[in-house]
């Protein structure tokens, strides 16, 4: 059996690094440095209140970004400010260092081996706040409220606190390997859970967001770890895995608008539909996605991977690989990615003038840069 033929190459835009560009990930030292996104369960139009909400999250993906590509933002690189400050011993004169030298415990010898760890520090997040304001009754849950906490570098839900009977919860988080900011880290637990979709998450309108509020406002105190599991994966589809894949992100709005129950994960929209059984291979692809964007358009030149190469055969009706523009184009609701993750090897390689820099700490580059916070779109600014 003769081989198949290669695919043809196809020539793309270039990736242009801009010198006027973040070159890294906004400083945040702080809870009060990590920007908050109100979001109402309760509004009368969440079609709207979902959309804006959204436009506000890209808005700010594109001020942090270490650059676009067809208009959508790269996720940034770590800041070398975003650790714990340095040790007592480490900012004393000589003198002292000397005489500590013999000292030191192997808690802060620990600490400095790990200064640099980019699964420990460096990443910058942001907050959505979720709350419920009912306009037509006046109920609102007794203010409850919800917040997660999302990290910009792999857009992935990594903590959560709430408010209820008067008072915030301590923080919990998901995963060791990305884990609370340094700053959350004293006092926060680990949730009983993992934060994968092995336990693949149910999506619908209205009653999905509900569900969220409800079970992780009262985690804790109800003792439903299961239903609280389920709430964290739903959330991590409708805030998260929606940033990042097109199609998830028009699902969901189909699904609101249409008021439906929770069902399985598949894409119904015209010309993009996916099979429930197809789904979440496609979910998984992001990183690998992410990737092939950066690398061809660092090159310049994309060739479309073989069946065999890649996972192409996750797609039914369109193979998001076959051409570069079906894998991403500019316009929101254009290509499959919505966010690209950053790839160290194409920003940052080592050597470069970039890494350089930020590894220059007395030059304080990180500390330059400043967290933009969620912000109205400009006048004349490229929404899309």
């Amino acid at each position: 059996m003769a081989d198949e033929p290669q695919p043809e190459p196809q020539l793309v835009m270039p990736l242009v690094l801009e010198a006027t560009r973040p070159l890294c990930a906004p400083l945040q030292q702080g809870l009060d440095d990590v920007p908050v996104l109100r979001f109402n369960v309760a509004a009368v139009d969440l079609l709207d209140a979902y959309e804006e909400a959204f436009k506000s999250m890209t808005r700010r993906a594109r001020d942090i970004a270490p650059a676009l590509y067809c208009n959508k933002p790269i996720t940034p690189l770590p800041n070398p400010h975003n650790r714990p400050r340095q040790t007592s011993s480490a900012a004393s004169s000589s003198t002292s260092r000397k005489k500590d030298k013999a000292k030191k415990t192997k808690q802060s010898e620990e600490e400095l081996d790990d200064y640099e760890d980019v699964k420990k520090w460096g990443h910058s997040h942001f907050i959505i706040e979720m709350y419920y304001d009912d306009k037509a009754t006046g109920y609102k849950y007794d203010g409850m409220m919800v917040q997660l906490l999302i990290c910009d570098y792999n857009g992935y839900l990594v903590g959560l606190r709430s408010f209820a009977y008067d008072r915030w919860s301590k923080w919990y988080y998901c995963s060791d390997d990305f884990s609370l900011p340094f700053f959350l880290k004293d006092g926060a637990s680990k949730l009983p859970i993992e934060g994968d979709h092995e336990k693949r998450a149910l999506l619908g309108g209205r009653p999905t967001f509900v569900h969220i509020f409800e079970k992780l406002g009262y985690y804790p105190g109800t003792g439903d770890t299961e239903e609280m599991g389920k709430a964290f994966l739903e959330a991590v589809l409708v805030f998260c895995e929606a940033r990042r894949v097109v199609w998830i992100f028009m699902e969901v709005k189909e699904r609101i608008k249409r008021k439906e129950e929770p069902r399985d994960l598949d894409c119904t929209i015209p010309g993009r539909e996916i099979h429930m059984h197809y789904a979440w291979g496609d979910v998984s692809d992001w990183g690998l996605d992410s990737k092939l964007v950066l690398t061809s358009a660092q090159k310049g030149v994309y060739t479309p991977p073989r069946d065999d190469d890649g996972k192409a055969e996750t797609l039914v009706v369109i193979d998001k690989r076959s051409t570069f523009e079906r894998l991403i184009a500019h316009g929101r609701e254009s290509g499959h990615l919505g966010l690209i993750m950053r790839d160290d090897g194409v920003l940052a390689p080592e050597g470069s003038r970039v890494l350089m820099l930020l590894r220059k700490k007395k030059d304080q580059l990180g500390a330059k840069c400043r967290e933009p916070y969620f912000r109205k779109v400009k006048e004349n600014e490229d929404d899309e």
